[in-house]
């Protein structure tokens, strides 16, 4: 099975072959690990969470299962999904 990941702002699309695309938003996840060797959870928030092996995982490309779980936390971390929450700043008028 091939998989692929894609950051799409404020959620990630999960593609696999032969299933629908799952778009997962960051704000939901709650934690990305590698559990051994090269399976990798994507554990999200009121949903069941996402085991995927990195050898399968085809886009983004890594060396290591650490590599790929840095290369998604990087994303998650750098999610613009919350920006002006608490600033106290509203809607531009």
């Amino acid at each position: 099975m091939n998989y692929q990941l894609y950051d799409y702002g404020a959620s990630i699309r999960f593609v696999y072959e032969g299933g629908p695309d799952i778009y997962i938003m960051k704000q939901s996840i709650r934690k990305i690990a590698v559990v051994r060797e090269d399976v990798i959870i994507m554990d999200i928030i009121n949903r069941s969470a996402i085991y995927f092996r990195r050898m399968e995982t085809g886009l983004p490309s890594s060396v290591s299962a650490e590599n790929l779980v840095n290369i998604l936390n990087g994303w998650v971390e750098n999610c613009l999904c919350n920006q002006n929450e608490g600033s106290g700043e509203g809607p531009a008028e």
